[in-house]
Parts: structure tokens; C-alpha cells; sequence
């Protein structure tokens, strides 16, 4: 039987539709997504309800300390298989990063690449359901062929739908979020396009994973603004490889960075420099005190 989340398995155990005391296998797929999820609270309950006497078989592409601890709380003497080192990309893509000041840069830089007679299928890779529609709309308006749109906001059939037309060839640009970076299997994936670098760095792995399969070649591209450096630095670190990088192709409109899009990527590099230094203020605030010390009047000008 297979059930698709931890909460559905209770669900379904809670109304009396599963006879667990004859579980003598319990396999749990994208193990890293779960913990991600928080789904730690229900696969203990889970673990409860079934007999202690089973196989447990856990399946991740990364191996972080959440998934350590299923191990160590569900398992005893836990076997390891390693196919390759976890994060490890497949050696049969060709990565690439182009460091681009905003997103209306990107948008033609991604048109750039799409209009690429190589560019046989393609997904493009957004950070959140808003971007992921708005570069829908705008592709839409340029008429390069039919496009898919697949993110949360999509009903389950609705996703597999648009999934099984990008399968079957009628579509050749996927516009997604992370949720089609696992466990998708499409044949034939030319490109894969990250237009944000993903906030959880093993989702590079998954994310470029759609291209390259079954020996064939793949590409995959990135694109960052300066908020987004360190967080490709950091992916550089964890598939322990350098990302090559490229210049902006010259017939690429390269758009002037707007205030407010200026403001909100430095807001980004505050609020990364606070998870590494929780003693740290950001830049407005030390900026603001600065600007406070240097323009206060002095107590003797004020005479």
C-alpha cells in the first residue's frame, strides 16, 4: 500500500481503514523532505502504532542530521548504502551561473536561452507560486509555444495534467517550483533553468537532477543577483564542485536595478548575514546609527 504523507497514513489509521499489526515492511521515500516538511511529529506516531518486528527501508538523495535521526530513533544497527556521495550532481550536466542584477534581467536572459534551438524541453525553476506565475504570464505574452504552469496552487490533477502533457512532448517549457524538483521523471530534459538559486541548498541537487538522466547529456543554468551569491557559494560547497561562470550574452538587455527590487535584495543579504550572526543588526541599522552620530548636533553648538 502506498500512502502519500505521514498525516494521510493517521488519518486513514484513525478511521479504522488500516490494519497495521501485519506491517512487516515500512518504506519512507524523500526521507530529507519529510523532516523539511515537519512531518517528524507524525512519523513518530506512525512508528507507534506499527509492530516493532518490521523492515524499515529510508530513501534520501541528501543525508542531513534530521534524516540521522530517523535513522537512530526508528532503526537498530542501521545499514548504509551509498550509490554515489550524497550531493553529488550527475557528471553528464554542464552547469553554468550568470551573476544578473534583477529579475526583469533575468526574464531576458531566460528568453535568451529558450529561443536556443538546443532548447528542446525545458523546465524553469522559481523560488515561490507568485514568480513561478508571473514568469508564466510573461513567457505567455511572447508566444514561444505552449507553456506549463506547476506549483502549489494547482490541484493534484491539474498538476499531474500538465505533467503528463510536458511528458508527452506538447509542451517544451515547464514553468515550477521546487515542488517538481523530486520525483519526477521526464525523459529528454535539455535544460534545466534555476531563476532564483533555491533556499535549500540540497533542492540544487534535486532540482538539476530532472536533466542529465539515463546517461544523457544536460544543462543546467543559474542565474543570482548579489543576494543570492553567497547562497551559490554555499551549494558550490555542499556538491563540492565550482560552478562555471558566464558573461551576459551582448544582445541581452541588461535592465537598470529598480529601488525598491535594490532595497528588497539587501533586506535578503541582512536577514542571511543574521542566520549566520545572530549579533548582528544589518545594514539599515548601522547605517541609520551612523547617520544619527554624524548629523546630532553637539551639546556646545546647541548653546
Amino acid at each position: 500500500m502506498i500512502v502519500s504523507t505521514p498525516g494521510r497514513f493517521l488519518e486513514l489509521y484513525g478511521k479504522g481503514n488500516l490494519v497495521v499489526k501485519k506491517i512487516k515492511h515500512l518504506v519512507l521515500d524523500e526521507c530529507d523532505r519529510l523532516m523539511d516538511m515537519g512531518f517528524w511529529p507524525q512519523l513518530r506516531r506512525m512508528q507507534e502504532t506499527m509492530p516493532q518486528k518490521k523492515q524499515l527501508l529510508l530513501f534520501s538523495a541528501t543525508f542531513p542530521q534530521t534524516v540521522r535521526n530517523i535513522a537512530d530513533n526508528f532503526m537498530l544497527f542501521p545499514e548504509i548504502i551509498e550509490i554515489t556521495p550524497q550531493a553529488t550532481p550527475a557528471v553528464t550536466v554542464d552547469h553554468c551561473l550568470y551573476e544578473v542584477p534583477n529579475f526583469r534581467t533575468k526574464l531576458e536572459l531566460l528568453v535568451y536561452h529558450l529561443q536556443h534551438p538546443d532548447a528542446s524541453r525545458v523546465m524553469v525553476f522559481v523560488k515561490t507560486r507568485e514568480k513561478a506565475s508571473q514568469v508564466n504570464a510573461y513567457l505567455q505574452r511572447l508566444e514561444l509555444g505552449k507553456i506549463l504552469l506547476l506549483n502549489a496552487n494547482k490541484s493534484q490533477s491539474a498538476r499531474t495534467a500538465a505533467l503528463e502533457s510536458f511528458r508527452a512532448g506538447e509542451a517544451k517549457i515547464l514553468v515550477t517550483t521546487d515542488i517538481s524538483a523530486r520525483g519526477i521523471d521526464v525523459e529528454d530534459v535539455s535544460h534545466v533553468i534555476n531563476l532564483s538559486v533555491p533556499s535549500h541548498h540540497e533542492d540544487y541537487v534535486h532540482r538539476i537532477g530532472r536533466t542529465g538522466r539515463a546517461g544523457k547529456s544536460g544543462i543546467a543554468i543559474t542565474m543570482a543577483d548579489i543576494s543570492e551569491i553567497d547562497q551559490l557559494n554555499r551549494i558550490e560547497e555542499l556538491i563540492r564542485m565550482k560552478v562555471r561562470r558566464e558573461n551576459i550574452p551582448a544582445n541581452v538587455i541588461i535592465h537598470p536595478t529598480s529601488r525598491e527590487e535594490r532595497q528588497e535584495q539587501l533586506r535578503e543579504l541582512d536577514r542571511q548575514r543574521r542566520r549566520n550572526d545572530p549579533t548582528f543588526k544589518g545594514a539599515f541599522h548601522e547605517k541609520k546609527f551612523k547617520k544619527t552620530l554624524t548629523s546630532r548636533p553637539s551639546k556646545k553648538s546647541r548653546k
